[in-house]
């Protein structure tokens, strides 16, 4: 079957990560839909459908009052992937989401470079966790998990904080960092078991939860 991601991150990301499984995103192989905001990434045999979101990337905090992190982001990723069910009965879905998690205050998506500057700011000489949730739906069922990585930042001047922002404009990053990109120079330490779950899509786990729905994989 077909097998359709639901997403928040950017296409970049989402190519990045195929191509450490060992899919292909040649120039053929990978197309995008304006219209349905799909990317079609062809895998040997499987063939993924990778559908990005259209809603915005923030979310209001008030809504989410009740959620811890991992709550809310196992309750976004679920709700990703069940808004494909409809339009897809026969797919398997997987959508994926991500916040961060400063002792218990949950950061999203800047979306504004002053915003960016303000998380940074709290970021910066301190350790966080990037609490990162994948779902995936299957013939009636729902199968979620949930990656936790600890950063530390290392202590960052505010005309340092400027310079990066200015570099990688990663305003639609929760935390206000790009790792893949020059983000990786903020920080002195990570501790994940999953490094792809950094960059939105933990495909360890990913891997278990297709194996579990019957995938044969690799």
């Amino acid at each position: 079957g077909v097998v359709r991601l639901l997403s928040q991150v950017c296409i970049g990301k989402l190519a990045g990560s195929a191509q450490e499984v060992g899919l292909s995103t040649s120039e053929s192989a990978l197309q995008t839909d304006r219209k349905s905001s799909a990317v079609r990434i062809s895998a040997g045999h499987l063939p993924l459908d990778l559908i990005l979101s259209a809603s915005g990337g923030a979310f209001a905090l008030g809504n989410f009052v009740d959620f811890g992190p991992i709550g809310l982001a196992r309750t976004l990723a679920t709700e990703k992937a069940l808004k494909l069910v409809t339009p897809f009965p026969l797919a398997t879905i997987i959508g994926c989401d991500q916040v961060v998690d400063l002792d218990g205050r949950i950061l999203g998506k800047p979306a504004s470079f002053e915003a960016a500057v303000e998380q940074l700011s709290m970021l910066q000489g301190r350790s966080h966790r990037l609490v990162t949730a994948v779902c995936v739906w299957h013939e009636g069922l729902i199968h979620t998990h949930v990656d936790l990585t600890t950063l530390t930042m290392r202590s960052i001047p505010v005309e340092a904080i400027a310079r990066y922002l200015a570099a990688d404009k990663p305003l639609d990053c929760c935390g206000s960092y790009k790792l893949e990109a020059r983000g990786i120079t903020l920080f002195e330490r990570i501790e994940s078991d999953d490094h792809t779950a950094i960059t939105g899509l933990p495909l360890i786990a990913l891997t278990t939860l297709l194996k579990r729905c019957g995938y044969q994989i690799p």
